[in-house]
């Protein structure tokens, strides 16, 4: 999805404080396949990795290295 999709990135950085597992888990899943330009949702990828249903907590670990530094 690259920079194209960079647009998405607010949207999908509230998706993260959604109720639904799913929601969440797919939310950090395309921000990681962002990348970069998804730098902007650090901040709630870091607070995703404390989110009780472990495979959010797995993508947002993948997501945070797809975005890098």
């Amino acid at each position: 999805m690259g920079t194209i999709a960079s647009d998405t990135v607010p949207q999908l950085t509230r998706a993260l404080d959604d109720e639904a597992e799913w929601v969440r888990r797919n939310a950090v899943e395309a921000l990681g396949n962002i990348g970069p330009a998804a730098a902007e949702a650090v901040p709630a990828l870091h607070k995703t990795l404390d989110d009780e249903e472990c495979y959010a907590r797995a993508n947002a670990a993948v997501a945070l290295e797809r975005i890098g530094p």
